[in-house]
């Protein structure tokens, strides 16, 4: 995964943000839950809101009275605008409807279902906008205290997708909005209470009015682009139960020079009691703040606000995060972003009148140890195929932005990880725990020396899950050589990962194979993240080297399973199909696949973005594990999908339903999955993957962890599929579009291209369809192909493009054709196309002639063996029957067929070319049949055998029907078997011994099997 931005706890006032998106936490219900509202139309605290908010800004605007849902009925929500409610509305704003839980106080949590139907929203100027939303929603909340209110006990629906896309009509629209109306009915709901904190828990620690406190306060600034602090004059520390004066004074009258437009400006307040793990409870009071900036009048907010905070301290890379409250005032700032950062520039005082006025303290309990104390790593090698342990790795979960974090374990804002949250994974479910490390910020010399305080913490997190019974992988992990694979870096980053390898292969060369090797994370040039051979040439190089030291360190590490990724880890076709594999039984593929990209990564509307999970994303799943079955599993190589997952854009449902199918997939083929979680809950920002919060050790998501479970136990049937099928179905254009479309790498790769292909398309429509090709090399943009071959029947037809064609086609659009190698060098997309009339195709298959041509070698002939007599002179035909799919080319002109016959003796038996025979003399003669369909040829042989008149005997011919066959050789078994039919017992008599015998059966079967 990318790395992320640090954000200190310094910004916590920025939680806001936060908690103003949609908040679906989504917990499991406690055990303890009470229904609290048990009559249908009962009224009940949960509340429901119009409501606009920009997110530049964060300004919050709700229209007309909240209305107050009743239980298991519908209640017709009505917003009206009185006065303007929305005007302050800029093009950045969040639109919809806000869900509110008033039972909770801080610490309770409850469970509720509703479904919201029709949304009717009705602006000055503009027709109804009707939104049948029909939606049912399940949330979970628990409340949490902030400086501004409560956290965690809302829900937004947002309805952004159905205003204007062009942002000045957005931010007109918004303003315009008179009324909101929706239909919501609240179909379920659990309460349950917090538990109460132990009555010795906390201690006033402060006893006497007016005595100093590790209670401080400080005026700040801090940009929230770039994270740069800024603090002004002294840190005042706050008395206990009477007024502190700050006097915040800027003696250097530059402070706050480095504050941009994007800062944050307040007062910051933090507990200098707390060390890790203590918690406190505080309240105070913040009167009149007055600003002095050099060149402007004072600026004198009377805030008059009270505070009831809760902290519970935890380290972080930079300190202890958890035990301050920022009491932001931005919104007294210049609105314009160049004159707000003039300002604060200016800044040389703030001082303001602050009252603490209550205190509780708890200390920390004292840790538990985290093993038992004969704890002891595994070390057993259990002899498993490298394919039979990675199916077995099943389900797994990557602990992310922590061990991988610049600044350390918790420098991207991370707890550092625990027993307790690797315990929480087993208990889930999952079987497999994948540990992002970066090793290059703690080198303790030039030469990559490990620190091994390091190298002792990465191994205390490996046995978190080992002692679980689960799978861990370490790999490289955001170390400066993942973006460095190129030539001229080559060098540099061998050498260092192979010290790297070779420092952690020794230390975990006695662990046993539940422990798995990964050679790197998403090696790759820079953000090059499509690259060229030469880049993938390198990450093969690094990854055959890396696993030569690996295997080179000794112990189990001779056999152990090690990971090794395509450049970027990407399951693109390029960097699949370049991929080196060395020739070891222990190594599997590493791949990384956020598909479809749109819908589980991208959260750009502009650039194609979208939230719902449909069809066409599980075709583009479908397409990729098969590539990955076709490139890798079919040639006995595991592929472990290392990182894979779906953002959150307040879109749960479709994230289940995606989480689900990707692992009934995945299953499948037999390839585990690791979901990745980042610990991120902002929803439609990039990268808001996280499912388990580390810090109340919930999972936030637990719906998206059963849809796993519940995938891999349950794998898609992929029986019934056919490679060689393109589209299945009905697809449309008309007016020169384009009905189907077909991308390189997932529908077709370069080995398509041979064999006499032929692509078949059945259509309807006056003109026979076009099939285009679109390449990303000067010229092969928009290159026509029409059929070669059309046959119709009825209204229904069939379009053959032969490979001849559509090469042919390529080679004149393309200058230079034959200096790039390919057969379609740069091919990246193939539509098939109407001609300017309404075209409805239903399917669309590959036809390889030269391989159905090799079917020859099932042609078969009406009659093995053909008897008759030199007086009659009975003439016999033979004819050629070929498989149904082979005859189907030949009759469709996509290949050629010819038959010829020979006779062995055409003194007993003659035979013309189309198969009929005559018989010239008596005796036995062979004819032979050969036939040839495009350049596969077969041949048969027919045995003659003509008698001297019909009345005499057929030797064999135990029915008396004038043949020898397979018939003759069921009647002879039942007459043996003594069952009641008839036989010419002289004609059964094979061997002339005067009875009907065994012996006689088994010469009757090898006289018939001779003439086949």
């Amino acid at each position: 995964m990318r790395n992320k931005k640090r954000i200190t706890s310094l910004v916590t006032g920025l939680a806001m943000l936060f908690t103003c998106a949609v908040g679906n936490t989504s917990l499991k219900v406690h055990a303890d839950a009470q229904s609290i509202y048990t009559t249908k139309g009962e009224t009940t605290k949960i509340y429901a809101s119009a409501f606009t908010q920009n997110t530049d800004d964060w300004t919050w605007m709700s229209m007309g009275d909240t209305a107050s849902l009743v239980y298991q009925d519908v209640t017709n929500f009505n917003a009206v605008d009185a006065n303007s409610a929305f005007a302050k509305s800029n093009s950045t704003a969040n639109f919809g409807i806000n869900i509110s839980d008033g039972n909770l106080a801080e610490g309770d949590s409850s469970t509720l279902k509703f479904h919201v139907g029709t949304v009717t929203v009705k602006a000055n100027g503009y027709d109804d906008l009707v939104i049948n939303l029909d939606k049912d929603y399940s949330e979970a909340y628990t409340a949490t205290k902030s400086s501004w209110g409560l956290t965690g006990n809302t829900t937004q629906i947002l309805l952004n997708d159905y205003l204007p896309k062009d942002t000045s009509a957005k931010a007109t629209y918004l303003q315009k909005i008179t009324s909101v109306k929706a239909d919501i009915t609240l179909s379920d709901y659990q309460y349950t209470k917090a538990t109460p904190a132990p009555a010795t828990g906390g201690q006033s620690i402060y006893t006497t009015k007016g005595q100093l406190t590790k209670i401080y306060a400080s005026a700040f600034t801090q940009n929230t682009d770039d994270w740069t602090w800024m603090d002004i004059g002294d840190t005042a520390t706050l008395v206990y139960q009477d007024v502190t004066n700050l006097k915040g004074v800027d003696s250097t009258k530059n402070a706050f020079a480095k504050s941009n437009s994007t800062a944050n400006f307040g007062i910051n307040i933090s507990d200098g009691n707390l060390a890790e793990g203590d918690s406190s409870t505080l309240k105070f009071h913040v009167g009149t703040v007055t600003v002095k900036a050099d060149g402007y009048d004072d600026l004198v907010i009377n805030l008059d606000k009270d505070y009831s905070e809760a902290y519970t301290a935890t380290k972080s890379s930079w300190g202890l995060t958890g035990n301050t409250t920022q009491v932001l005032l931005n919104d007294y700032l210049p609105k314009d972003a160049t004159e707000k950062a003039n300002y604060l520039h200016k800044i040389t005082g703030v001082t303001a009148d602050i009252t603490l006025s209550d205190y509780q303290y708890t200390k920390a309990a004292p840790p538990t140890p985290e093993f038992p104390s004969d704890y002891h790593y595994p070390t057993t090698m259990r002899g498993l195929s490298s394919m039979d342990l990675v199916k077995d790795m099943k389900v797994g979960w990557d602990l992310g932005n922590s061990l991988e974090s610049a600044g350390g374990e918790t420098g991207w804002g991370n707890p550092a990880t625990t027993r307790k949250m690797i315990d929480q994974m087993k208990k889930a479910g999952f079987n497999t725990v994948r540990i992002p490390v970066r090793w290059d910020e703690h080198y303790t010399d030039s030469n990559y020396t490990i620190d091994p305080a390091y190298m002792s913490r990465v191994e205390t997190v490996v046995n978190y899950a080992l002692a679980n019974g689960m799978y861990a992988i370490i790999n490289i992990h955001h170390n400066k050589i993942q973006g460095e694979m190129n030539a001229e870096n080559k060098d540099s980053v061998i050498n260092e990962g192979s010290a790297i390898w070779k420092q952690v292969g020794d230390h975990f060369k006695d662990y046993g194979d539940q422990l798995i090797f990964e050679t790197i994370n998403e090696p790759r040039t820079g953000d090059d993240w499509t690259g060229n051979s030469s880049y993938y040439n390198v990450v093969n190089e690094y990854n055959a080297k890396t696993l030569s030291v690996i295997r080179a360190t000794g112990g189990n590490n001779g056999k152990r399973l090690v990971m090794m990724p395509t450049y970027c880890a990407s399951a693109d076709y390029a960097k699949v199909a370049a991929m080196v594999v060395p020739n070891d039984p222990n190594v599997a593929v590493s791949i990384h696949a956020y598909i479809p990209y749109n819908f589980a990564m991208n959260t750009d509307t502009t650039k194609g973005s979208y939230s719902t999970f449909g069809d066409a994303d599980k075709a583009c799943i479908d397409k990729t594990f098969r590539l990955l079955d076709k490139t890798f599993i079919k040639k006995g190589i595991p592929v472990v999908v290392g990182e894979f997952a779906a953002t959150d854009k307040n879109n749960l449902q479709d994230r289940v339903n995606f989480a689900k199918y990707y692992l009934q997939v995945a299953s499948s083929y037999g390839i585990p999955c690791c979901w990745w979680d980042n610990n991120a809950f902002s929803p439609n920002s990039t990268d808001s993957m996280g499912i388990f919060n580390r810090k109340t050790l919930q999972f936030v998501y637990p719906e998206i962890v059963q849809a796993m479970l519940d995938g891999w136990n349950n794998p898609k049937d992929n029986s019934n599929y056919d490679e060689n099928s393109l589209f299945s179905g009905t697809a449309t254009s008309k007016n020169w579009g384009q009905a189907v479309s077909f991308n390189y790498g997932l529908d077709f790769v370069d080995d398509d291209f041979s064999n006499n292909l032929a692509i078949a398309v059945e259509y309807t429509s006056d003109k026979t369809p076009q099939l285009i090709l679109q390449g990303n090399l000067t010229g092969t943009n928009w290159v026509t192909v029409n059929p070669a071959i059309t046959k119709s029947s009825g209204t229904q037809s069939i379009a053959y493009y032969t490979l001849k064609d559509i090469v042919s086609a390529y080679k004149n659009a393309l200058a230079n054709y034959d200096t790039y190698g390919q057969v379609l060098p740069g091919i990246q997309t193939i539509y098939i196309g109407d001609q300017g009339t309404n075209l409805t195709v239903t399917k669309v298959y590959k036809v390889y002639a030269q391989k159905l041509e090799q079917k020859v070698s099932a042609a078969t002939i009406n009659e093995a063996n053909v008897y008759f007599d030199s007086v009659t002179k009975n003439a016999s035909s033979l004819s050629v029957t070929l498989p149904t799919d082979l005859q189907k080319i030949v009759d469709n002109g996509l290949s050629t067929c010819t038959v010829s016959y020979k006779s062995s003796d055409d003194k007993i038996a003659q035979v013309s070319q189309d198969g009929k025979i005559t018989a010239t003399g008596v005796g036995t003669a062979t004819i032979t049949t050969t036939v040839t369909v495009g350049n596969s040829t077969k041949t048969l042989t027919t045995t003659v055998e003509v008698n001297k008149d019909s009345s005499a005997a057929l030797l064999g011919d135990v029915d008396g029907n004038g043949v020898v066959d397979s018939l003759d050789i069921t009647l002879i078994r039942s007459y043996l078997a003594g069952k009641a039919v008839t036989i010419n017992k002289t004609s059964a008599d094979m061997n002339n011994d005067g009875r009907v015998s065994g012996a006689d059966l088994m010469a009757l079967m090898k006289k018939i099997a001779k003439g086949a």
